[in-house]
This record gives C-alpha cells, structure tokens and sequence, in this order.
C-alpha cells in the first residue's frame, strides 16, 4: 500500500530526510493555519472543517467500511476545506466502499479534486463520489468514475451508484465535473444500480458535467437499473452528458432516464434541465416521468436517437411542463408513449397519444454540427409551413411530428442547387420543390430531421456566334475598249496646213471622206469636207 503523508498546504514526500524537514514545516504551519489532520500511511484521507490535505500519489484503501476520500465542512464559513489527490483513488470494502464523499453545512465550503480515475467495489454498497450540501460542495474528477457489486453479502438490498448529488436549502449548491465516463456494474441479483442520481430541494441547486459516457450494466434480470435520476423538489437541476447513456441488463425495468419530483414543490420553483450530447439506449424504457409539480418545468434534450425495446416513454405522471427533445425515436412498437394505469400496467392512452404528438424532434443539418446552418457549397434555413421561424428549445431549432415545414437552400456564389435530402444511410430521402424554391417536408413520427444537399458547378452558356460578315459585292469589272487599229494615211491627210478659226476638240476625231464617217483614235482637229476637198 502506498503511504500518504499529509499536511496543510503541503505535501510530504517518501525519503527520511525530507519527511522529518517537511514535518518539521508542517507543525510550524499548523500552528497559524486551521488544525491539521495528522495521519500515517493507514489512516484514512480525511479532511474536517477548513483543512487542506494534498496527496501527490494514488490513494488505495481496503477494509470493512472503506472511503478513499473524506471532506467535511460543518464549522469553518471562513476557510473551505480542500483535498487535492494527484493520482487515482480506490476503495474495496467488504462491507461498503466509497471513493470520494463530500459534505457541508450551510454557509460552509468544501472542496475535492482528483486528477485520475474513483474506483469503489463492495458486495453491500459503492459509490464513485457522494455529495451532501447544505453549503457549497465542488468535486472534480480527472479520469473516469467506476463502481461495483461483487462478492458475498448477507443484506439482500445492494447498491451501487457511480454519481450521487444532494443539496438542500437556498445555499445549498453542489458542483460536480467528471471528465471521463461514469460506469456502474453490479454481478449479484436484487441490486440497485445507478449512473447517476441527483437531488435538489428548497431552493438548492445541483450542476453536474459528465464529459464521456454514462454506463450501467447488469447480467441478473432481478435487479433495478437506471442511467440517470433527477429528483427536484423545489431546486434546480442542471445535468450536461457529453456522450452517450447506455443501460444494459435482461430486466424490462431498467430505465435510462427517470424524471422525478414526488408531487412536491416546497413551496419553490423546480427547474431541470437534462442534457446528453450522444444516445440514450436502454433494454426497457427510454425516459420514465413521475413529475406532477405545475410549479416544475422540465426540459430533455438528447442530440441523439433515444431507443428502447420495451417503451420509449413512460408516464406514471406528467406536469404540463414537461418539454422532451430529441434527434430521433428508434423502438419495434407503433407508439411511442404509455401511460401507467390503476391496474400497474402501461398501455397507449389518450394522454400518452398526446404527450407523444408534442415531442420536439431537433432539426440538424448536414449531420455534422446542430448548430450550423452551413453544409459544403452553401446553407440552409427551415421554417414553418406559414414561413415564420420554428420553435426553438434551448440552442435549438424543434419541429413536431407531421408538421410540414419548408427548407431554404442559398448555394455559394458559382453554385447551383442539385439535390436535397433528409434522414442518413438506407432511410435518406430526396425532398421535392413546391414551385416557388422551398424544398417540402413532413416531419416522420418518429424524427431523425438530418437535412443536407449536393450543389454543382453554375453552367456558364456558351456565347452566342457573331454572325459571319457579309462581303462587299465584287463590283462587274467595265471592259476596256480596244483602241482602234491605225488607218493607212493618204497623201491628203499629211501635213494639213492649220487655219485661224480652227477648233480643237479631245476625244475622237470624226472626218468625212468622201461621205464615209472615219474614227479616229488620236488627238485631231475636225476639218470641214470643205477644207479637206481643198
């Protein structure tokens, strides 16, 4: 077993010298700060009323009645008590076994940190973290978060629960964060095995993170299982689960999510708010209700598929403000809701008929974020069949099964619009135009809204051909007149002497010979009969 050494605000190391040193600075602390809790290797990790304990190593305990970790705060409203673990802790005990327990008084603060994994194992009960808050408790767990019923017990009632939660009053307030996941096992018959339980009344308030998966897995069908219990009278629960909330056992009983309240107010406002980021798969019921506060309001919201093979939703009692959201209902029964009779039975009624025809299935789109709008090539905006906005239920936009709702499509600049569709896998669907750009929908009674569309590339049309240019006409080429052939010169025509009152004329040349007409080709003078007679 390894040994823990402890001090206010101070951690011990193995070595001699540097114990006796650290010891020796630990008295002298101890004397200005709160009183300090000494202890050797086998004591338990156990911090009262405004002590600080740091443990740099894993802290394994055994035994009959075992705790890895105690912090209690009952007294010091100045000074909070603080255990810091930097490595894992495990508690087995033969009779119960817990990793890490946290309480305080009003007006008191207690606080736990353990960087690694919280494993408990007994055959009567085990817990991973227990808190109970009259004041303000924080717990933080680095790693994951294991629990188990196993070996002999004479009790025939076992618990194992991996998460409890409890606050009570108007200061009380618990904070709790796992980062890893949260499982819950059990090998004996007549467990009661849980995920995750959590409490608030009076005005107190619950917060819980659980960033993997919470898993509760039983083999006996005797047993009672539950993922997650809510039980708000008169407080405020706020549950966020990152993963998925996976409950596996042969019982028709086990439950995944139980919503309860007793019927009581307290005389204050109950608000819960559930919130899984995957799945909820249960072999019996998906979500059981026992909420008949009207002064409650309750919304569940799982960003996957909720999925049950015996009832998706249970009803012993409903509040009329009870909002449940959903990507999708997966279940081998045509209904999806069953109310609890007089006679213990559930069967399909009227109020459960009801209840299921006002469930909000979320709108996703293009499967990868919730959120976004935006898919590869453009994005896409759905409203209601009237064309105002959809409802909308915490970050998102919540459509009613058969509502008829109209889906927007804006490509990116240079894209057109090809196709648009909806579901995933075998169940995808292509969606039609109404005429006017809207793409139609009718949402399915079951869900599974997963809208995403293909774009392309905007034809571009070829231009139009410039029409060929028309030629000039070749104008008719004019014929050249041949100059006419030279005439023999007579004797008279030589050397004409030139008169005064003579005209010269370009052109042709006409002369009269003997009352011939004679064309002449050159440069002449007309010259009357007369004159050539002469």
């Amino acid at each position: 077993m390894r040994r823990h050494d402890r001090t206010s605000s101070h951690t011990f190391s193995h070595s001699g010298s540097s114990r006796f040193l650290a010891t020796l600075t630990g008295f002298a602390l101890a004397l200005s700060l709160a009183p300090t809790a000494w202890a050797t290797s086998t004591d338990r990790i156990t911090a009262n009323d405004g002590q600080t304990i740091v443990v740099n190593d894993d802290v394994e305990r055994t035994g009959e009645n075992e705790r890895g970790v105690l912090a209690k705060n009952l007294k010091s409203t100045e000074v909070p008590t603080t255990v810091e673990i930097n490595g894992n802790v495990s508690a087995t005990g033969s009779f119960r076994a817990g990793a890490a327990e946290a309480e305080s008084s009003t007006g008191c603060e207690t606080k736990v940190t353990i960087s690694g994994n919280a494993f408990a194992s007994s055959p009567h009960q085990s817990y991973g973290t227990s808190q109970l808050s009259y004041g303000t408790n924080e717990l933080y767990v680095g790693g994951d978060i294991e629990t188990t019923l196993e070996g002999e017990s004479k009790y025939e009632e076992r618990s194992s629960t991996g998460v409890s939660a409890s606050s009570t009053g108007e200061e009380g307030s618990c904070v709790t964060t796992i980062e890893g996941d949260v499982k819950s096992t059990s090998t004996l018959d007549n467990s009661i095995v849980d995920g995750v339980i959590l409490n608030a009344s009076s005005g107190a308030k619950v917060d819980v993170s659980v960033k993997g998966d919470v898993n509760v897995t039983v083999p006996e069908e005797e047993c009672q299982v539950t993922g997650i219990t809510t039980d708000a009278n008169g407080g405020s629960i706020d549950l966020e689960v990152g993963g998925s909330v996976i409950v596996s056992t042969p019982s028709q009983e086990a439950k995944g999510i139980f919503i309860s309240d007793g019927g009581e107010d307290y005389g204050k406002q109950a608000n819960v708010v559930v919130h899984i980021g995957g799945d909820v798969i249960s072999n019996g019921t998906g979500i059981m209700i026992n909420a008949g506060n009207n002064h409650a309001k309750y919304d569940i919201i799982i960003e996957g598929i909720l999925k049950a093979e015996t009832m998706p939703i249970a009803i012993v009692n409903a509040a009329p403000t009870i909002e449940i959201a959903v990507s999708g209902i997966s279940s081998p029964l045509d209904e999806i809701a069953f109310e609890r009779g007089e006679d213990g039975q559930f069967r399909p009624t009227e109020t459960s008929r009801a209840f299921a025809a006002a469930i909000n299935y979320l709108v996703k789109i293009d499967s990868d974020s919730m959120a976004s709008k935006q898919v590869p090539g453009g994005s896409i905006s759905v409203l209601s069949q009237d064309g105002s906005a959809l409802k909308v239920l915490g970050d998102y936009s919540v459509v009613r099964p058969h509502d008829i709702i109209l889906v927007r499509v804006t490509p990116d600049e240079g894209l057109v619009v090809d196709r648009v569709f909806n579901g995933e896998g075998d169940e995808r669907v292509e969606l039609v135009q109404d005429g006017e750009g809207n793409y139609i929908l009718e949402v399915p009674a079951s869900g599974n809204i997963n809208l995403s569309a293909l774009f392309r590339q905007e034809e571009t049309p070829e231009p139009e051909p410039e029409p060929a240019p028309t030629p000039e006409p070749t104008p008719a080429p004019v014929p050249s007149v041949d100059p006419a052939p030279a005439r023999a010169t007579s004797p008279a025509q030589k050397a004409l002497p030139a008169t005064g009152d003579e005209s010269a004329a370009w052109g042709v040349t006409v002369t009269a010979l003997g009352g011939c007409l004679v064309i002449a080709g050159a440069l002449c003078r007309l010259r009357s009969t007369d004159e050539e007679a002469a």
